[in-house]
């Protein structure tokens, strides 16, 4: 994983190189939060805006690298570290792109900050779910139950079936972009990451139960 990792390293790269492109624009306090209307609503020093995707990004970067060589069941991620690796390079990606968007709607850009993060996050989930089957049982990666971490039968088929629901439950997140940005949308929003979450965890249990009788 390696060689792989490099993508991640230009990712931290990038995202410093655009906080040192907006350095000389940023004012002495900046917005900071903006509620569910994409209104501002908290504002504070521009070291907020411009380090913490960064070295958030940079922290990620090193628990990639460092967790799988320290998993406590010593699971080997060679037959499935491509996968983990589009994973995390999906999610540097993405917190390059939601930097970009954070410090151009503090430099007064005309973003959609809520619908940007919903369609991201949706997004991203889904392109997790779809390379979900591909995860082998490990400690950190996955859905994670004690149930499905020590039966293999349940691990595959939990992953299997909780794939497909990332997919089609991330793109319903990622369509509600597409609404009003009001309490109705964040409640259905919350929802679906509810019922995404519940469902997988509660099949997981259910396929373990099954598979013991």
């Amino acid at each position: 994983m390696k060689n792989k990792s490099y993508f991640g390293i230009i990712c931290v790269i990038a995202m410093f190189i655009i906080s040192a492109l907006a350095y000389p624009y940023m004012g002495e306090r900046v917005p900071i939060h903006w509620n569910i209307r994409g209104e501002i609503d908290g504002w504070g020093s521009p070291w907020v805006s411009l380090l913490t995707s960064p070295v958030i990004g940079a922290i990620m970067l090193v628990l990639f690298n460092f967790l799988p060589k320290h998993d406590p069941i010593q699971k080997d991620y060679r037959p499935f570290s491509a996968t983990i690796s589009r994973w995390n390079n999906a999610i540097m990606l993405f917190f390059v792109l939601l930097h970009g968007a954070v410090l151009g709607a503090t430099l007064g850009w005309n973003i959609p900050m809520p619908q940007l993060i919903v369609a991201g996050v949706g997004l991203l989930l889904a392109f997790m779910g779809n390379e979900m089957r591909r995860i082998e049982p490990n400690s950190f990666y996955g859905i994670r139950m004690p149930w499905t971490v020590n039966n293999p039968a349940v691990w595959r088929e939990s992953h299997r079936v909780g794939g497909r629901v990332f997919v089609i439950g991330g793109l319903l997140m990622a369509l509600t972009a597409l609404l009003p940005v009001n309490m109705l949308s964040v409640v259905l929003f919350n929802a679906i990451m509810i019922a995404m979450i519940g469902g997988t965890i509660g099949y997981s249990w259910w396929v373990a139960q099954r598979l013991r009788d």
